[in-house]
């Protein structure tokens, strides 16, 4: 284990120092988790900086919070749905009008809840919603996205395909406030991350509320007309408040690995589990974690994506059972439950153009090199 660590570092080191002198991102933080709930061995890294603006400019740490972008979904909106569903009496193949109790067209009446998580509802893939509706009260903007969905064509037949979608997030974001009868970010703080010890760690910012701390500096915004800190990238999250289904989670290093690794050992180490801290039914996050289109062309799980047969994000090593996330921003994770391995990469590449894409050559090189290295140590 510690050759593998020594080894890790030296190799990191490298890899990082060339990717900050080609401007791919200012700053990264990696996490390297390995092994089960008695014998795990974690490695947490930090390279660069918040910023290229001198004037702001303060060196990457284990406490430095990023926008996480759309790791929102697995990491807030799953767990909600999931914590919901021990309670509330609904379930995968609950229709979408039916949890919103909103009359929905003929077009959307059969979308049900396990179409929206797995990207096969029909629904375009993204809406400049901040373009159309006019800031305001919350409840009304959420009204006029809600019509907005209702009135616009599906681009294919729920269940016939495939699209990654923002819209279908937006929605379960606005389900889970159905519900539960509070907003997102009362719901997810009472219910997941405070039990868990993590309400400092993950969090959403709402508009006027940002939590004091370091941030990783994220774009300029045209929209806004200034270089973000702290505050979500996405419009369509920002015209909501800062809290939606599909985007706004900030969180640090720290905190994401151990919200990782709470689900980890919830999925497949149950047994190890107090049962206070048991938010939802192990079996049903596993169902999760498995493909629900066998034919090959879809590889979302429920909140979820799983490694492409070819080029991949996670690189080439990762087993079939592995799930994980990319986050627009520049953020990614992947937990391996075959080889008990998670690995989280958070960066700010977007600071301070989103048209830096640099980041799609070296995330998968980042995951390709740790596992490389797990397999050469024989971990």
């Amino acid at each position: 284990m510690k050759k593998f660590f020594s080894q890790q570092n030296q190799m990191l080191d490298s890899f990082f120092s060339r990717a900050l002198a080609q401007g791919i991102f200012p700053g990264a933080a990696s996490a390297v988790i390995l092994g089960d709930y008695t014998q795990r061995r974690r490695m947490v890294n930090c390279w660069g900086d918040t910023s290229y603006r001198s004037e702001d400019k303060q060196a990457i740490s284990e406490e430095t919070y990023f926008d996480l972008a759309s790791l929102t979904k697995p990491l807030a909106t799953l767990p909600a749905l999931l914590h919901l569903m021990t309670t509330e009496k609904f379930n995968f193949d609950t229709t979408l009008e039916d949890l919103l109790v909103v009359k929905m067209p003929p077009d959307k009446q059969k979308i049900t809840l396990k179409d929206i998580l797995t990207h096969r509802s029909g629904l375009a893939a993204y809406f400049p919603f901040y373009q159309e509706v006019k800031a305001g009260l919350y409840r009304q903007v959420k009204k006029e996205i809600i019509e907005l969905i209702r009135q616009t064509p599906l681009v294919y037949p729920p269940g016939s395909r495939s699209l990654y979608s923002d819209l279908g997030y937006i929605l379960a974001g606005f389900i889970i406030e159905q519900l539960s009868g509070k907003n997102l970010n009362t719901f997810l703080d009472e219910n997941i991350y405070r039990p868990l010890g993590l309400e400092k760690k993950i969090f959403f910012n709402l508009t006027g509320r940002i939590r004091p701390g370091i941030y990783a500096a994220g774009e300029y915004c045209l929209w806004r007309r200034r270089v973000l800190r702290g505050e979500v990238g996405d419009e369509n999250c920002a015209l909501l408040g800062g809290a939606a289904g599909h985007a706004g989670l900030f969180g640090s290093i720290t905190g994401v690995m151990q919200l990782l690794e709470y689900l980890f050992d919830l999925g497949w180490e149950e047994e190890k589990i107090p049962a206070e801290k048991k938010l939802f039914k192990s079996e049903i996050l596993r169902r999760c974690c498995r493909k629900w289109d066998l034919t090959g062309t879809n590889t979302w799980a429920v909140g979820f994506d799983t490694p492409s047969p070819r080029n991949s994000s996670g690189g080439p090593y990762l087993s079939g059972e592995s799930i994980g996330h990319l986050g627009y921003a520049g953020t990614s994770f992947w937990l391996d439950p075959q080889k008990k391995v998670i690995l989280v990469l958070l960066t700010n590449r977007v600071h301070p153009c989103r048209s830096n894409n640099k980041i799609k050559k070296i995330r998968p090189r980042f995951h390709q090199l740790v596992m490389e290295q797990l397999e050469l140590t024989h971990m």
